[in-house]
């Protein structure tokens, strides 16, 4: 049920491809106000976040009253729409958008 609210409020910044089923995982490029940067895909209730120079980070997808919510022991993305909160360690959030 998450992945169907989370689903429409990405449709408008995830490029999708056509073809294989891989290319039908939304996926979307974050930009933030500290200069961090990273990509991510959404499968199978899970974020896949691709940070430059480290490890694939996956975060489990946590329940949120609204928008999207995925957090692991290191990381956390949060958001609604374009917008994300990225907590990385124990670090202060820092503020996202999602590139189109």
């Amino acid at each position: 049920m998450t992945l169907k609210i989370l689903a429409p409020a990405f449709a408008t910044i995830f490029l999708t491809g056509c073809g294989s089923a891989a290319s039908k995982i939304p996926a979307a490029f974050f930009t933030c106000a500290d200069g961090t940067h990273f990509s991510a895909s959404f499968p199978d209730g899970k974020a896949r976040v691709n940070l430059p120079g480290q490890k694939t980070a996956v975060l489990p997808q946590v329940r949120s009253a609204s928008g999207y919510w995925y957090a692991s022991n290191r990381y956390q993305l949060r958001g609604k729409g374009k917008t994300a909160t990225w907590t990385a360690d124990q670090h202060a959030p820092v503020q996202c958008k999602a590139q189109p």
